[in-house]
């Protein structure tokens, strides 16, 4: 196990992601030699934490940056810009929410979801930027809230895979024209 940490660290993987391919062997292992292995301890001296890693968020400054961008010459990055400031108003929203929220979570002001990493159910008030982003891009024929997935009857994993592609490309281009890294 040391000389695949070694081989690793050579190879320019992270420590952060060593730990974690060691920490799912170590379960394998642990799981399928159940009675059959001698060895309980291969990764005693290898690496199993989590390293402190640098914030990589951006400042408002920059945020005001890009909402306050003239995108007009570009449908396609205003949407992009649009949606990006939707999820950063309604509280860092995940993109993965954003596509599957229903036009029934909004009412009275208020969007209501349940988070799809954790269940957990989470409220938030809408502002006059968020309806505004509703009224512009909510498609009519769909229940969906937003035009990220098209069709509820085709295949939404992989119409949600394609819009997050599109719009992370079209928000590195937004960047540059903000004069942002």
């Amino acid at each position: 196990m040391e000389e695949y940490q070694a081989w690793l660290v050579q190879s320019g993987v992270t420590p952060n992601s060593i730990s974690s391919y060691m920490r799912i062997l170590r379960a394998i292992y642990m799981r399928a030699g159940q009675g059959l292995i001698t060895n309980q301890m291969p990764f005693k001296h290898v690496y199993t934490s989590n390293e402190r890693t640098a914030k990589r968020a951006i400042t408002f400054s920059e945020i005001k940056r890009i909402k306050d961008l003239d995108l007009s010459s570009s449908k396609a990055l205003e949407k992009s810009r649009d949606i990006f400031m939707f999820l950063f108003y309604t509280r860092s929203m995940s993109f993965v929410n954003a596509a599957y929220l229903q036009k029934g979570s909004l009412k009275g002001g208020v969007i209501s979801y349940r988070r799809h990493k954790t269940g957990q159910v989470i409220t938030v008030s809408v502002n006059s930027y968020i309806s505004d982003v509703v009224e512009r891009y909510s498609p009519k024929d769909s229940s969906y809230l937003l035009p990220i997935i098209a069709q509820a009857d085709g295949d939404t994993r992989l119409q949600y895979q394609s819009a997050l592609r599109r719009t992370n490309n079209h928000l590195k281009k937004i960047a540059a024209l903000a004069k942002i890294r």
